[in-house]
């Protein structure tokens, strides 16, 4: 069967009349059925929040741990940020000594933490930087400078 064979058959049915009969034109000149598609293909869908399923400490560390070896301080920062109110923000601002609203701006996405509120938040939290090696890049490596001489006077 050819395409336009199965187009007229489909055409010709029952069903496919009530379904044209059922999405005629409306004043503006567009088809119901516009309007039925958009309701149909609405999806209802809630924010994810990665805090809701960081439970338990270990979770948390290995979330900050995965934010800390891509290097990115913003993306750092989130993460700090998502474990602070997993654990409860008003709880990490009184260990560190800062006010609620001044450790959500201070993580938040406009926020650029310093470096002891990076650490007081981390304290807080049970957790500690540690610092490892890099692994080597691969490529032209750098050869050793060679030594110098003095030239004796």
């Amino acid at each position: 069967m050819d395409y336009m064979s199965f187009v007229t058959d489909v055409v010709q049915t029952d069903a496919f009349r009530n379904w044209r009969e059922s999405n005629k034109p409306t004043s503006s000149g567009h088809g119901r059925c516009s309007q039925n598609w958009s309701n149909a293909l609405a999806l209802k869908t809630t924010p994810f929040d990665a805090a809701e399923y960081l439970d338990t400490p270990e979770a948390q560390a290995e979330f900050i741990t995965a934010a800390l070896e891509t290097g990115d301080a913003a993306f750092i920062r989130d993460s700090v940020n998502t474990v602070a109110r997993a654990r409860g923000m008003s709880e990490i601002a009184k260990s560190t000594g800062l006010s609620r609203e001044g450790l959500y701006k201070a993580l938040g996405e406009a926020g650029n933490p310093e470096f002891s509120t990076m650490l007081g938040v981390l304290r807080a939290l049970g957790l500690g930087l540690t610092a490892r090696p890099l692994p080597k890049k691969s490529g032209k490596q750098r050869k050793p400078a060679k030594p110098r001489t003095r030239k004796a006077a």
